[in-house]
């Protein structure tokens, strides 16, 4: 097969963390312990197993969502209270009864905790979300408290921390794929991570940062400052604006996927330049995010050549590279409301 040769496509983001705003209710848990669950991918989408109601529920977890629902087994029934009220589901329109019910994480549970049970899947998420049992927004709502904002109260750091990883290996990521990473409740993740630096986030709706610099190497690019870069739902990325992948392919002298019209926001690099010895002369990209008045206030980015380059296929015969930061070691982390980001 002749050489190809690989694609920019600027994706960023692996671990981070979330902490809630917490306000309200607290509710009561039996364990101030630090608890981690495994994640898997399931239809590119990044689960794990809670038990809700007493039925261990397969979750997928939504950033930019504040739903809670799940599709509930008959034996489960007495375990939900039902409140008597419809809550409509935003991300489908679709409306669904509300119950209080005991969460359970590991060791640690958290009764009256408010969510919609459906007996059966909802068409609109019946191919998305097959062989999965619900979902978990992770986002605020200004109009209402979040479900996390029940999930991690009383614990002892409000904080949820997502810890992504793969196999290392520059491929396409497997639709479904065990062990992906994991999820810690009640702290940062210290057993794969060490320190933290910490910058504000604009919006906690939407887990957006803004940008302060980005190196390519030693060159900064230009026309990146105050730049917004948004979380990703399913696989958990961070998108880069189109500014900052155009000054970062300028740089690096790429060319336009589909030549000099091509406005696709892909861009590919000189033939042979992603080969195995290749790779370590690429250069690292630093991107520093948060308050451009306050270091004390900002995180630095560092994405090594294999976190950004990932092997995919396309339609063009051929196998491709683009850049997306989900291989090796994670190096990405995020806290969210008060509105706080974390890089170790």
């Amino acid at each position: 097969m002749p050489k190809t040769p690989s694609i920019f496509n600027f994706l960023l983001l692996l671990p981070f963390l979330f902490q809630s705003s917490l306000t309200g209710i607290i509710p009561q848990t039996s364990s101030n312990n630090v608890v981690s669950i495994q994640m898997d991918r399931i239809n590119y989408k990044k689960c794990g197993v809670i038990n809700v109601g007493g039925q261990n529920v397969t979750l997928t977890f939504a950033t930019g969502l504040s739903d809670f629902w799940i599709v509930k087994e008959k034996q489960s029934e007495s375990l939900l209270k039902p409140l008597n009220k419809l809550v409509e589901i935003k991300d489908a329109g679709i409306k669904g009864p509300l119950v209080n019910s005991q969460v359970s994480i590991s060791n640690v549970k958290i009764t009256n905790v408010p969510l919609v049970v459906f007996t059966s899947k909802p068409a609109a998420y019946s191919s998305s979300l097959a062989n999965i049992g619900g979902l978990l927004g992770l986002s605020s709502d200004p109009n209402t408290k979040s479900p996390l904002q029940y999930l991690t109260q009383n614990l002892p750091k409000p904080i949820l921390t997502f810890y992504t990883k793969s196999n290392g290996k520059l491929q396409i990521a497997s639709q479904n794929e065990q062990d992906v990473g994991f999820i810690t409740f009640g702290g940062e993740d210290n057993t794969n991570c060490g320190e933290y630096s910490y910058a504000p986030l604009i919006k906690t709706s939407d887990w957006s940062v803004n940008v302060q610099c980005v190196k390519v190497g030693d060159t900064e690019c230009a026309g990146t400052k105050n730049k917004t870069m948004t979380i990703l739902d399913d696989e958990l990325l961070m998108l880069a604006p189109q500014q900052v992948v155009e000054q970062i392919a300028k740089i690096m002298k790429l060319k336009p996927f589909g030549g000099d019209e091509d406005n696709s926001g892909m861009y590919v690099f000189p033939q042979g330049s992603c080969e195995a010895k290749n790779i370590a002369k690429l250069p690292t990209i630093t991107i520093t995010v948060g308050d451009p008045d306050d270091c004390e206030k900002q995180a630095i980015i560092n994405i090594t050549p294999r976190q950004y380059l990932q092997y995919v296929g396309l339609y063009t015969g051929g196998p491709q590279y683009k850049i997306v930061s989900e291989l090796d070691t994670p190096k990405v982390y995020y806290i969210l409301p008060d509105g706080w980001m974390g890089a170790p």
